[in-house]
């Protein structure tokens, strides 16, 4: 990189990882923090932004709530992807990710629109606005119960 980069001059290599192909890193300590058991029990959220499945039974659908974007300790900050997870389970697909992207995006601009901060952003609009946009908040009836 010194040798063929301009402005790597001085550059050094800080840290390598012990292994090849690891993938994560450092990520929020979110306000709801969904586990392996969310993804088996299948669990429901007033606050979902997002369905995902249990790689083990694809037709058992757990809700990604809202909170998960949410930094414990941070406020006006929104987290998505990767860095909105902790360890197990797995919620970097690229649909869940794509997904937690919009919805922090849209919550964004309604947050900027209201003049509010993200934990205290209206649930429902962002879940309309979600729902317009073709994401899948659950079944007729889900969608029914939650009010949208």
């Amino acid at each position: 990189m010194r040798k063929y980069f301009p402005g790597f001059d001085n550059a050094y290599l800080m840290y390598l990882s012990p292994y090849i192909g690891t993938r994560g890193g450092r990520a929020i300590e979110a306000e709801y923090i969904v586990t392996k058991q969310d993804l088996i029990d299948g669990r429901r959220h007033a606050d979902v932004i997002h369905q995902t499945y249990d790689l083990r039974d694809a037709h058992n659908f757990a809700d990604i709530p809202y909170r998960q974007l949410l930094p414990q300790k941070v406020e006006g900050l929104l987290a998505a992807g990767v860095a909105a997870h902790q360890k197990p389970p797995n919620l970097r697909c690229r649909e869940g990710v794509m997904t937690m992207g919009e919805a922090a995006g849209i919550a964004a601009a309604i947050c900027a629109k209201q003049g509010v901060m993200p934990r205290d952003i209206d649930i429902k609009a962002l879940q309309r606005v979600l729902r317009k946009s073709g994401v899948n908040l659950g079944t007729p009836g889900r969608v029914a119960a939650l009010g949208l």
